[in-house]
């Protein structure tokens, strides 16, 4: 019996993906999100009109139509064609089966409150989990028309190109010198344990950058653009996929906790990040959490 998580050789030499279907689709749902956005960019509906604007949890907390509508469509859209599984979004909850073993994670704007103001940082995100772990991930950056995706055991490509891991050579100074972290507020508020990790990127001249999306923030690491991330959740709505893009790149995930995430999905923080970043980002930022 073939592992679902891994690739597996035909005769040809070629490598076949298992998931393809699921990752097709996810593909296609990415693309068509940024169709949707670029094309109703300016549209008052989509994120000026005060009826088509709501806030949650908090006045900073933004839902906008276009979230609802995009969620609407791709929850729809992987209910028809994997009636089995169950959908949790950021906007609607759960729905589907409640026994499903395969859970699909969709968060329809990562950055809203970017994307309301006109702020060029936001994303999509869906992500396939199966037994607690993801196998299939997208993240769409809408603004820039970048599409990250990998699936378990097949690497991860951006735009359809393999991504190479970030290439440090031997120096007297660590990646991160010189370089950027990326982090997140609690919605508008600091987390315990930013501070340090502020001072830390002071003192090492590395640059820390929050730019309002955490999906974002996982992809770029996964990509080789900054060398580390912290994140003082770990929700999977917002954090499956950019899990599986790490994993995939060969970048080293840590939780809370400071434990090596592998398969299973973190329940609490994220530390994430190439040649002992991940672990500097821990000890600096997660015992302060």
């Amino acid at each position: 019996m073939t592992d679902k998580g891994n690739p597996t050789h035909s005769s040809s030499g070629r490598v076949d993906i298992l998931y393809q279907d699921e990752l097709a689709c996810a593909l296609a749902l990415a693309e068509w999100v940024v169709r949707e956005m670029t094309e109703n960019a300016d549209a008052p509906s989509a994120s000026t009109v005060a009826s088509s604007l709501q806030t949650k949890s908090e006045p900073s907390d933004w839902v906008t139509a276009m979230d609802e509508y995009v969620e609407r469509y791709v929850r729809q859209t992987l209910h028809k064609r994997f009636p089995k599984a169950q959908v949790c979004g950021e906007e609607g909850g759960q729905s589907g089966s409640t026994d499903a073993s395969a859970i699909w994670y969709v968060d329809p704007i990562d950055g809203t409150c970017n994307y309301r103001f006109g702020l060029p940082w936001h994303s999509f995100s869906l992500a396939l989990v199966e037994a607690g772990r993801p196998v299939v991930a997208v993240i769409a950056d809408t603004a820039r028309h970048e599409i990250f995706h990998a699936v378990r055991g097949g690497g991860m490509a951006c735009n359809g190109r393999p991504c190479v891991s970030p290439v440090h050579a031997e120096s007297a100074y660590p990646l991160w010198r010189g370089g950027v972290v990326l982090s997140e507020l609690a919605n508008h508020r600091w987390w315990p344990g930013l501070d340090k990790i502020a001072k830390w990127c002071e003192e090492e001249f590395t640059t820390l950058r929050v730019f309002g999306s955490s999906a974002l923030d996982l992809a770029h690491v996964a990509a080789g653009r900054a060398a580390g991330c912290a994140l003082h959740f770990a929700n999977p709505i917002d954090t499956a996929a950019g899990i599986l893009l790490l994993q995939e790149a060969g970048a080293m995930v840590l939780d809370g906790d400071g434990r090596f995430v592998e398969q299973d999905l973190p329940t609490t923080a994220i530390f994430a990040g190439w040649h002992g970043t991940a672990q500097a980002l821990w000890e600096i930022g997660g015992a302060s959490r």
